[in-house]
């Protein structure tokens, strides 16, 4: 392959990749797949059983963004999306879509989950008023497992714990993510107190296999 026919490819799969991560609406188009999104974004903490993890973003969070599952991929331009949905505790506040272009020599296909935890109402505020917020290479993610959120500290603001799901997952970094922010009903405003924390995360074991049950089987 000569030099200008591989800066043609490049430049079409750059293209490509684009268009695929810009084309998409923050939030799912129907009210059954904003319902899915947001069954699967509880069931994800739900599943991490992680005692340390629920203190987190019970205890010291004032709200999160859930993103099941994020598809990352690729040989030689690697990308990622997914959307999820912001609570503070079990209320749900909106929706946030996930956006990460890279280039580099990623071999292999990537799927995993993210949790972003908000320290306070200023910071989610900040994500919710800008409209695209990126995330600075300050701030580093956390492999979700037994008890890694109890050494986990804010940065600027914010905390992310990732959990690959699928493929193999060598590099966690998160910097250059695009998170961007839709309310229900896309003007609504998220008022924030800077101290107040979240509300109860209901840990409650009949509740979570009650509503693991409902969620892999919908409609029984």
């Amino acid at each position: 392959m000569n030099a200008s026919y591989r800066f043609v490819a490049y430049g079409l799969v750059m293209m490509f990749v684009g268009t695929s991560l810009t084309a998409c609406s923050t939030a799912p188009k129907s009210q059954a797949s904003r319902d899915i999104l947001q069954d699967k974004a509880r069931l994800t903490v739900l599943e991490q059983a992680d005692p340390s993890l629920n203190s987190f973003l019970r205890d010291r969070s004032y709200a999160y963004a859930v993103f099941p599952e994020i598809g990352k991929g690729g040989f030689i331009v690697g990308g990622a999306y997914g959307r999820g949905v912001v609570f503070r505790g079990d209320d749900f506040l909106g929706y946030v879509e996930l956006n990460q272009g890279s280039v580099g020599l990623q071999a292999g296909a990537k799927t995993f989950s993210e949790i972003l935890a908000f320290a306070d109402g200023p910071t989610l505020n900040e994500v919710r008023n800008r409209g695209e917020f990126t995330l600075g290479a300050n701030i580093s993610a956390t492999a979700l497992k037994a008890g890694a959120a109890t050494a986990v500290n804010f940065q600027d603001g914010m905390a992310v714990f990732v959990k690959p799901s699928g493929g193999l997952m060598a590099d966690l970094s998160v910097t250059g993510q695009k998170i961007n922010f839709q309310s229900p009903s896309g003007s609504e405003a998220v008022t924030a107190s800077a101290t107040q924390p979240a509300n109860q995360i209901n840990t409650d074991p009949a509740f979570q296999n009650r509503f693991h049950s409902e969620v892999q089987n919908p409609g029984r």
